[in-house]
């Protein structure tokens, strides 16, 4: 069966402190070969709330390299980059970080899609900081937003108050 690829941009990785707990959370751009078509996702290692009281706290450990470090995510079926996921409100992965002198390597894999393909795909990242947790961190993958492609679109990220909330915010 014939491949089809789209394409994926790490954005941003963050360490969210909450009340003791440490969440590992990495936004990544998918869009296709024509750039045409956007859609921001959010890695998220814990789908649980913060402890009542408690206020998180976020520390970036890395940002967008360039546009031009994007990486093929390749499937038997033809998805659009909007309906990658096959629940978009929150699938299964598993994330492994590859932490190099000055780039993270951000390995998502393990992930269903909606045309039933199970992916595996890196996000490449500028390092700020060298994350806690590295291997294995299981969590969900869930879509944020999508738009239309532009290279702008990659140095402002997701914009939606709600994607904003959900990246660094207490809950997910």
């Amino acid at each position: 069966m014939a491949k089809f690829r789209l394409r994926v941009a790490g954005w941003r990785g963050f360490e969210v402190s909450c009340g003791g707990d440490v969440k590992t959370r990495v936004v990544f751009a998918v869009f296709d070969e024509d750039k045409t078509r956007l859609a921001w996702y959010l890695f998220a290692s814990s789908p649980t709330n913060c402890a009542k009281g408690a206020s998180p706290t976020d520390k970036q450990f890395g940002h967008l390299y360039e546009f031009a470090a994007h990486n093929p995510l390749d499937s038997d079926h033809q998805v659009a980059p909007e309906k990658l996921l096959a629940d978009p409100k929150g699938t299964p992965a598993v994330l492994d970080i590859e932490v190099e002198k000055r780039h993270i390597n951000c390995d998502v894999s393990g992930l269903k899609t909606s045309g039933k393909d199970v992916v595996s795909f890196g996000a490449t990242m500028l390092k700020d900081y060298e994350p806690g947790a590295v291997k294995q961190i299981k969590g969900v993958v869930e879509l944020l937003e999508k738009g239309v492609f532009s290279e702008k679109n990659f140095a402002v990220g997701p914009q939606d108050k709600a994607s904003l909330i959900k990246i660094t915010g207490p809950v997910i």
